[in-house]
């Protein structure tokens, strides 16, 4: 099995392995931080921020009339398909592993394909709003070299997870 096929798979069924945990999660009053836990590991997700794509460049390599038969058939806004930037915090035992760190906060946008997006992301906050401080995270596992996943690494030159063994 390819290794991009295996993450997909890997998502799709823990996406499912998650929603059916319902019983054992809670949200919390802010809508951009979910808690869930599975076996002994306590689970955080957090909404970094909403990004929208047009249907064109979120599905780059679709044929046009492909593309607009199922815009259609599923009703999709082409302007504008949102997609939420997350962070997963996972505490186990002594542990506290993020997952991705987020795009970061910058008042510089970003330009990429040609057009400019700022990057504004709420991840430091939102961890301390769920109680936890960017120095006791002990791990940080990094999925992919994209914006929204390693924007959040560095502050103004310093890392924000100090104490963290980076994966």
């Amino acid at each position: 099995m390819k290794r991009r096929n295996f993450i997909e798979n890997t998502v799709l069924a823990s996406s499912g392995f998650i929603l059916s945990a319902q019983k054992e999660s809670y949200f919390s009053m802010n809508p951009d931080i979910y808690k869930f836990n599975i076996g002994r590991a306590k689970c955080t997700i957090l909404r970094d921020l909403m990004f929208s794509y047009k249907a064109s460049d979120y599905f780059i390599n679709a044929k046009e009339d492909e593309l607009n038969k199922y815009i259609k058939q599923y009703k999709i806004n082409p302007e504008k398909i949102d997609s939420p930037f997350i962070a997963l915090l996972i505490e186990v035992d002594d542990k506290k592993i993020l997952v991705d760190t987020g795009s970061g906060y910058s008042e510089t946008p970003i330009t990429f394909r040609g057009r400019t997006f700022p990057l504004k992301g709420r991840l430091l906050s939102l961890l301390e709003d769920a109680g936890t401080s960017q120095e006791s995270i002990t791990d940080v596992i990094i999925t992919h070299f994209h914006p929204d996943h390693i924007g959040g690494i560095c502050s103004d030159d310093k890392l924000n997870f100090p104490n963290a063994k980076f994966h």
